[in-house]
Order: C-alpha cells, then sequence, then structure tokens
C-alpha cells in the first residue's frame, strides 16, 4: 500500500512540474521579436505556400553569396600559393598576376549568376 501512495505522489508531482513549467512559459512568449518577413515583401496571412516560397528564394540567395564567399576564398588561396612560389623561384609575377586575373573574372561571372538567380526566382 505504501508503494502505491510514493508511487501516486511522484506522478503527482511530475505532472505538477509539468503544469507550472506551461503556465511559467506563457508570460516569456510575449516577449519574442516578430519574425522578420521575406526579402520580397509582405507575405499575406494565412498563405503559407506564398511564404515557404518567399523564404526559400531568401535562403537560395543567401546560398548564392556563401558560393560568391567560397569562391573568393578559393581564388584568394590560389593567387597566395602562387605569391609563394614566387618567392621561392618557381613562378613568376605573370602567373601571379595571370591568377589574379583570371581569379576576378571568375567573381564577377559567379556574383553576376548569383544575381541573375535570384531575379529569376523572383
Amino acid at each position: 500500500m505504501r508503494e502505491r501512495i510514493g508511487e501516486w505522489r511522484r506522478r503527482w508531482a511530475v505532472a505538477a512540474a509539468g503544469l507550472a513549467a506551461v503556465l511559467a512559459a506563457g508570460p516569456a512568449r510575449a516577449g519574442l521579436p516578430n519574425v522578420a518577413d521575406p526579402s520580397t515583401g509582405t507575405v499575406a496571412s494565412g498563405d503559407f505556400i506564398g511564404m515557404l516560397q518567399a523564404y526559400g528564394l531568401d535562403i537560395v540567395v543567401l546560398g548564392g553569396l556563401g558560393l560568391s564567399a567560397i569562391a573568393l576564398l578559393v581564388v584568394a588561396k590560389n593567387v597566395i600559393t602562387k605569391y609563394s612560389m614566387v618567392a621561392d623561384g618557381r613562378a613568376t609575377w605573370g602567373e601571379v598576376g595571370m591568377h589574379g586575373a583570371v581569379g576576378v573574372v571568375l567573381l564577377v561571372i559567379v556574383i553576376f549568376l548569383a544575381t541573375q538567380s535570384a531575379t529569376v526566382l523572383a
């Protein structure tokens, strides 16, 4: 009998702790900031598919920005590697300039394509 009473007390304690947590969380939600609208503008209330499309477009544009950043890092690494080869006497300054110029062209193409994909998707 004592075991049953102990079990009931434990269950009531767990239930009371859960209820207290739920009641305490209600006022805390009131202070949260509002979610920012997507860059394409405000989405109509209840338009779930439109909201997904708008935020999806923002995610794709952010991915293009990430791709541009990765391309910039690759170009910088390549030019720095070629510069260190010049310091060792294994390459010429013309090769460094060539890698830099090709890198700049690559970056321009990547950024242009990322911008065009954002306009096509919109």
